[in-house]
Parts: structure tokens; C-alpha cells; sequence
């Protein structure tokens, strides 16, 4: 049944995103590999306005009831402002071991929950859009807004066999997703299970 399920995982997988390619993934947290053959972007923007889907939980964080998983809608270092709808301050670029620090004093500071992560490659890519907003990322600019067009950390190893871990980052930009050395300096959008 596992089995059925994880084949399932994929094929959804397949339909989100859009670069094509082959890769393979190892869970951060348990060293599992995946292959994945090409993975599409999710057809349209998702939005809170367009129903069921997204439900904007006034707080600064929005559900996504499909993947059962909830995201804080501004980028790492950003506040959410609730009277004007956005996110104020200054996006950070983080290395790996300075994300993994910050989200781990983020949980300890956290008074409801304290399980925030990084999203993995997947649901990442389920936020993605095939198209640019008015600002140039492939984001729903309303239920992300001030999403910058540049990669962003996941928690998604990239299995190899080299020395230095890689990890899969995803741009909202033109460029898709890459492997990459965890001394880059990327964004990060927080991520937990449920609502």
C-alpha cells in the first residue's frame, strides 16, 4: 500500500511543476530516493478567490486544504501585515545551516506552533505558477505577495555521490529548479502540517 501511495505522491508530483529533466531526490530526514522523470508546474495560479483550495487563515499564513499543509505567506525575514494584505521588511538569503538555525529559534520563539520547516521539493512546487505576475515571479502575487523571482531552499537532498551534500532549491523565476551547494544563499518560506 506504501508503495501505491509513494507511485501516487509522484505522479502528482509530475503535474505541478514544469521543468523537464531527471533527478533524484533523498529525504532530508530519512534518506529515501525518489526518481523523478519531469516534474510540470501547477496549470494557472492558485488563489485564495478561486474557492477551495487556499484558505487565508488571517494570521499570516494560508492552507492548502489539497496538500493538507499550511504556509506562512511571506518569505523568511518579511512580516505579515494583516490591514494592508502584505508582507513589509527585508527578505533573507540564507545559507543551509544559517536557514536550519533560524527556523529552529523561529519554533522555540513560536507560542501556537513550533513545527515550521522547509517545504520539500513538492510542495514547493505546488505553490508554483506556469505564468509570471505583475511582479515577475511564477506566484500567486495574492496569496504570496512580494515573492521575489529567485530560488528558494527545500528540504529535498539531492542523492549523489559526491562529498558536498546538494540540495534541490526552486526559483520562481524563469529558471525551475537545480541542485545546489549548501553555502548558496537563498530564500526561505516556512512550511508545516495541517492548518
Amino acid at each position: 500500500m506504501a508503495d501505491v501511495s509513494k507511485s501516487l505522491h509522484l505522479r502528482r508530483m509530475v503535474l505541478v511543476w514544469g521543468v523537464f529533466g531527471c533527478a533524484t531526490l533523498a529525504s532530508a530526514s530519512t534518506g529515501h530516493k525518489e526518481s523523478i522523470t519531469s516534474v510540470q508546474p501547477a496549470i494557472g495560479p492558485a488563489s485564495a478567490a478561486s474557492g477551495f483550495r487556499f484558505i487565508d487563515n488571517k494570521d499570516g499564513t494560508i492552507t492548502d486544504r489539497s496538500a493538507q499543509i499550511t504556509w506562512m505567506r511571506c518569505i523568511f525575514g518579511q512580516r505579515w501585515s494583516e490591514p494592508s494584505g502584505h508582507c513589509t521588511g527585508n527578505a533573507l538569503t540564507l545559507n543551509m545551516s544559517e536557514a536550519r538555525e533560524a527556523i529552529q529559534r523561529f519554533n522555540a520563539s513560536e507560542s501556537f506552533h513550533q513545527d515550521w520547516r522547509l517545504p520539500s521539493l513538492t510542495e514547493l512546487a505546488r505553490i508554483a505558477s506556469n505564468h509570471p505576475n505583475l511582479e515577475g515571479s511564477r506566484i500567486n502575487a495574492q496569496d504570496f505577495p512580494g515573492t521575489p523571482p529567485g530560488f528558494f531552499w527545500t528540504g529535498s537532498a539531492k542523492a549523489s555521490g559526491g562529498y558536498e551534500p546538494l540540495w534541490y532549491a526552486i526559483s520562481f523565476g524563469q529558471e525551475g529548479f537545480r541542485a545546489v551547494s549548501a553555502e548558496s544563499k537563498l530564500f526561505v518560506r516556512l512550511v508545516r502540517q495541517g492548518n
